[in-house]
């Protein structure tokens, strides 16, 4: 039977809905998708150095911020761009 993870979630972010704590899960895997879409063709066209230090300084810009995340939103953006840009390992 799958165990809710809202428990653990919700005392260290109270702000977060049950429907929020869903996201939590979902909206990282659909940053690595567009991440992959988007980073996949370029790896062409760019220098693979490039692609990498950009991707890993984009990567710790929004880990950086989904620990400082103010609100939900915010929170889910973060993580969703931490995802997208943390490709580069």
């Amino acid at each position: 039977m799958p165990r809710s993870r809202s428990g653990l979630l919700s005392p260290h972010r109270p702000a977060f809905s049950r429907h929020a704590v869903g996201l939590v899960a979902s909206v990282p895997v659909l940053g690595d998708a567009v991440g992959l879409v988007l980073l996949v063709p370029t790896a062409d066209l760019i220098e693979s150095r490039r692609i990498i230090l950009s991707t890993l300084v984009a990567g710790v810009v929004a880990l950086a911020a989904v620990a400082i995340a103010p609100s939900t939103c915010f929170f889910l953006f973060a993580a969703f761009a931490s995802s997208a840009g943390g490709l580069a390992a």
